[in-house]
């Protein structure tokens, strides 16, 4: 009987363990529409919330990007609920606008991790093909530029 009660002992023991590694911080915003990946925006303080922390744990976010690392703390409440603002500088990354690719949100807390990935959106940076306009004028300026040089020599050889 005791051997059996020592086996579950050990049993329970195991499985409360598990449970224990399993957990993980829950971020709930930013969120997306269905479909797509939340977004983290450049030049402003964007809300990192989530939940299923260690009750009064530091909160440790970090977002990595080309051009730096970001990182803000906050502290979870009784409940394991937190929230903090990240501030992304507007950085133009370079042109071939290199917000499309994922990276990976971060949160810390109690020893538990988690990540979600995001989109990060730069409202500084180029998207398209280069501006057509100055082309268009500088060619109609020669072409105007070459009928008058065309013109004058013309009088010049009457």
């Amino acid at each position: 009987m005791f051997l059996m009660l020592a086996v579950l002992a050990v049993a329970a023991a195991q499985s409360a363990d598990a449970q224990t590694n399993d957990r993980h911080p829950t971020i709930t915003t930013p969120s997306a529409q269905p479909g797509y990946r939340p977004t983290i925006r450049g030049g402003q303080p964007n809300t990192v919330a989530g939940t299923d922390c260690p009750a009064d744990a530091a909160v440790t976010v970090s977002l990595n990007l080309n051009i730096g690392d970001f990182s803000s703390t906050a502290a979870a409440n009784a409940d394991g609920k937190w929230v903090t603002k990240l501030d992304v500088p507007a950085v133009v990354i370079d042109d071939t606008v290199e917000e499309a690719r994922e990276w990976s949100l971060n949160v810390e807390c109690g020893g538990l991790r988690n990540s979600l990935i995001v989109t990060y959106l730069d409202p500084l940076a180029r998207t398209g093909p280069p501006p057509l306009v100055p082309l268009i004028v500088i060619g109609v300026c020669l072409t105007l530029l070459g009928a008058g040089a065309l013109l004058m020599s013309r009088r010049v050889a009457r």
